[in-house]
């Protein structure tokens, strides 16, 4: 009878310390998804960031094209003139 309880008591302690390993690891691999989800967040900001400039630059550059075309247009216009 002792030796059943002596047994359980030792099982009981091993399955404690193996669930005690598990939770271990599986706070070390939230931190670590916690950390890539930073840097992912991070990565994504810096990108959209790049993607404003350069929507931002496309337009610039446009409306200069239109302007300049019209200017084009406006000098055509002067040349024709007698």
């Amino acid at each position: 009878m002792r030796g059943q309880i002596s047994d359980r008591r030792k099982m009981v302690t091993e399955r404690r310390e193996l669930i005690l390993k598990e939770f271990e690891s599986h706070t070390l691999i939230k931190k670590h998804i916690e950390i890539q989800n930073r840097r992912y967040d991070a990565i994504v900001k810096r990108l959209h960031c790049q993607l404003m400039k350069a929507q931002s630059g496309h337009r610039q550059l446009s409306d200069d094209i239109y302007h300049m075309e019209r200017e084009i247009q406006d000098l055509k216009r002067h040349l024709e003139l007698p």
